[in-house]
């Protein structure tokens, strides 16, 4: 019994969960395949957001999905 709450704990690290368990982070090979919608620059994850280094438009991540709908992200400006 006990083996199999190590390998549930496993698999849930594996695929890149937070530490307190309620939602993955994006692992850090999809942060560089993605891109601002508005100029298409880089984006980094800041918590559970991901933002534009070039304009600062916040996008949000749930549930390890990042919404990257332009009408919906907050601006920094």
């Amino acid at each position: 019994m006990t083996e199999n709450r190590q390998d549930a704990s496993w698999k849930r690290e594996s695929r890149g969960a937070t530490a307190d368990g309620d939602s993955p982070a994006l692992e850090p090979w999809i942060v560089g395949l993605l891109a601002c919608p508005v100029d298409r620059s880089a984006v980094t994850l800041d918590g559970s957001d991901l933002v534009c280094n070039h304009c600062g438009r916040r996008y949000s991540v749930r549930g390890g999905i990042p919404n990257m709908v332009a009408d919906e992200a907050k601006s920094e400006q």
